[in-house]
């Protein structure tokens, strides 16, 4: 199939020649136009659109159109004989003699003029614009002849000075012609080169993305996700310098868990960044378990004496032994656990959570790899025999490489082989009342938090609000605090917590507590655990697997109690 080809001939007398030597070759079929500069321009726009494949033109047209379509453009070269043959024409004119074009022209019209030792100024000019200035001061100067193509001329005749068109030969044609049949046969080789080259990492690398250095995805294929399974923020996070390339990372990303690696490319001194992901696993096929990327290093408020020694414990903490966090309920014990694994693992692996009894009550217990620490809570919910039983569980899979952290809010008789076993190491986290230096930054940091996520209004609290709360004993710690600052802020209006605001809630939770608890006590045995179980439920959404978690039992045990 022949070369769709289109020349555009920046003058009418060129047209003949073109097709003359159009007709002695045969691997272009060329369509001839006539314009010059930026009406040649709108010509080729119009010839892309149409599915021309190759542009041919010469000088300052070609240059123009170069910059402004996407198919390779064929610049039509003055040659020595067509220089020659208009130097020739001016050889017995007697006036001062120029010639003025843009560098195609005048960069080989130069260089005969200094070889032949001919006296002809030569001008040269990059812009259309130029052009009649140019030709103005040389008719100041006494210049009577000037030779160039059309622009030139045309700007010479318009003066009153003798124009002469350098035009192109027979020769400089049919060089074009081959030039064109070239570039299109190297073009379309690139071309299928790239498809392959496509096809081959379409199927080797099914899940892939290759970015600039500056952000910019360049290339991306999602063979296995219905689209790009990252959000924006989450594909700025894989930029960031922690992601060396050469490793390789695993990720919680929505609900899937991803197998990413990174990899640098060099091409030219550019520098590009190719990720592969691979999905290894579905959140949904561990039943029990929790799994999530720790993508920063969690933000710790330690102002406090104790809470800098706690700090400082998790900061050091190298072990592979099992690690036991102790503290009450809800002073942040999964937050340290999640610090203690950033500090050792970064973004390397992932951080999974699970209850004490599903950890006993899974048969045949495993990891996947990617899975670097297990977090284990809700120790309560074990009896005195499972406790022993725990004990060598952890013990099982602290030995398969995994940092086992567990989480114990009572020093009671029945863990003493979990407190004192001599391969765990513990690590104390104060209650609230314990660090009340800290109060005032957690109470900042939490409106802060609520003000960007929610949309609050309150940016600040009175000194004798926050006063209120640091000498208040906080039986529920750092997460009553939390809830605490959340009602506040979501009910104030201004810009300020107020004292009494603050008091009202206050005595709203302790109320509410009171009320809660001895509405629970009444009833059976069997009929408070019923009361719980909905209220848990209730809390949390009606959402049963969220909800046997938080009660220690498997859904399994939770669906049976409510079938009762």
């Amino acid at each position: 199939m022949k070369i769709k080809t289109l020349f555009v001939a920046p003058y009418a007398t060129m047209k003949n020649l073109i097709e003359s030597c159009a007709g002695e070759q045969g691997e272009l079929d060329v369509r001839i136009e006539i314009g010059n500069l930026q009406e040649g321009v709108e010509i080729a726009r119009k010839a892309e659109k149409e599915g021309f494949e190759v542009i041919i033109s010469r000088g300052g047209t070609a240059k123009l159109i170069q910059d402004q379509v996407g198919i390779p453009v064929i610049d039509v070269h003055v040659s020595g004989y067509d220089m020659l043959r208009v130097l020739t024409l001016a050889n017995d004119f007697n006036g001062k003699k120029a010639i003025v074009g843009f560098p195609n022209i005048t960069l080989g019209a130069r260089a005969i003029t200094d070889v032949l030792d001919i006296s002809i100024e030569v001008f040269t000019i990059e812009t259309e614009k130029e052009t009649i200035p140019l030709v103005q001061k040389l008719k100041r100067e006494g210049y009577e002849l000037i030779m160039g193509d059309v622009v030139t001329v045309d700007a010479a005749s318009h003066n009153g000075i003798t124009g002469i068109l350098i035009q192109s030969g027979k020769e400089a044609i049919i060089d074009a012609f081959g030039r064109a049949g070239t570039m299109h046969h190297v073009l379309q080789n690139k071309i299928k080169e790239t498809k392959l080259q496509r096809e081959i990492l379409r199927l080797a690398a099914p899940d892939s993305m290759v970015l600039s250095r500056e952000g910019d995805v360049l290339y991306e294929n999602w063979e296995t996700f219905s689209g790009r399974p990252l959000s924006d923020q989450q594909l700025e996070n894989l930029q960031a310098p922690e992601y060396s390339p050469g490793k390789t990372y695993h990720h919680m990303i929505g609900h899937d868990q991803l197998h990413v690696s990174v990899h640098s490319i060099s091409i030219e001194e550019e520098e590009y960044l190719l990720f592969l992901m691979k999905r290894t696993k579905h959140a949904g096929d561990q039943n029990e378990l929790e799994v999530q990327t720790v993508a920063q290093r969690p933000f710790l408020i330690h102002q406090s004496q104790m809470m800098k020694e706690c700090v400082d414990q998790a900061s050091s903490y190298t072990s592979s032994h099992p690690l036991l966090l102790l503290g009450e309920r809800g002073t942040g014990k999964r937050l340290l656990a999640r610090y203690v694994h950033y500090r050792q693992f970064g973004s390397h692996g992932l951080f999974a959570s699970i209850s004490a009894s599903d950890v006993l009550n899974t048969q045949d217990f495993s990891l996947d790899q990617a899975i670097t620490t297990l977090y284990i809570h809700s120790l309560h919910t074990l009896d005195e025999k499972q406790s022993e039983a725990f004990v060598q569980k952890i013990m099982e899979v602290s030995k398969s490489g995994v940092l086992v952290i567990a989480s114990l809010a009572a020093n009671e008789d029945r863990w003493s082989s979990l407190l004192y076993h001599e391969s765990i190491n513990r690590i104390r986290v104060p209650a609230l009342m314990e660090r009340r230096e800290d109060i005032p930054e957690l109470v900042s940091y939490f409106m802060a938090r609520f003000h960007q996520r929610m949309g609050t209004t309150a940016i600040r609290i009175k000194e004798d609000a926050l006063s209120q709360l640091v000498h208040y004993d906080w039986p529920g710690n750092v997460a009553q605090l939390k809830a605490l600052i959340k009602d506040a802020a979501v009910k104030e209006k201004g810009y300020s917590l107020e004292k009494q605001a603050v008091i009202g809630l206050m005595k709203q939770n302790e109320a509410s507590i009171e009320k809660d608890i001895s509405h629970l006590l009444q009833g059976t045995l069997n009929e408070i655990e019923e009361k719980i179980i909905h209220l848990v439920l209730k809390e949390e959404e009606y959402n049963q697997t969220r909800a046997a978690k938080r009660l220690g039992i498997t859904r399994a045990t939770l669906w049976r109690k409510l079938k009762k």
